[in-house]
């Protein structure tokens, strides 16, 4: 349960960093619908990864309860990685489609 609070916590709080240019432009041009969609995707990608996370350390846990002693996932990072860069990718190509609309 710690590797899910944490997780999310932490990747919530990313993505919300991620989010800042999104988030002003949408105040400025007065789109509150396309802030509340990024606020919302943020806890909903915060939420998935908090669950890879704690899915992936239950498997590494379980890994080592029964005598391996390389117990890594990698999976899980690259997971976490790719959809950090794609919603920061899509939070600033959003922003400057709508600054430049």
């Amino acid at each position: 349960m710690g590797a899910f609070i944490s997780s999310f916590f932490r990747y919530t709080a990313v993505l919300g960093v991620l989010s800042i240019p999104a988030l002003v432009i949408a105040r400025r041009e007065g789109k509150p619908q396309m802030a509340r969609r990024f606020l919302i995707a943020t806890l909903v990608i915060g939420l998935i990864c908090g669950v890879l996370a704690a899915g992936s350390s239950q498997l590494v846990a379980q890994c080592a309860d029964v005598g391996n002693t390389n117990c890594v996932d990698f999976g899980t990072t690259g997971l976490h990685i790719t959809a950090v860069v794609i919603f920061g990718a899509t939070s600033l190509t959003r922003a400057y489609l709508v600054a430049t609309d």
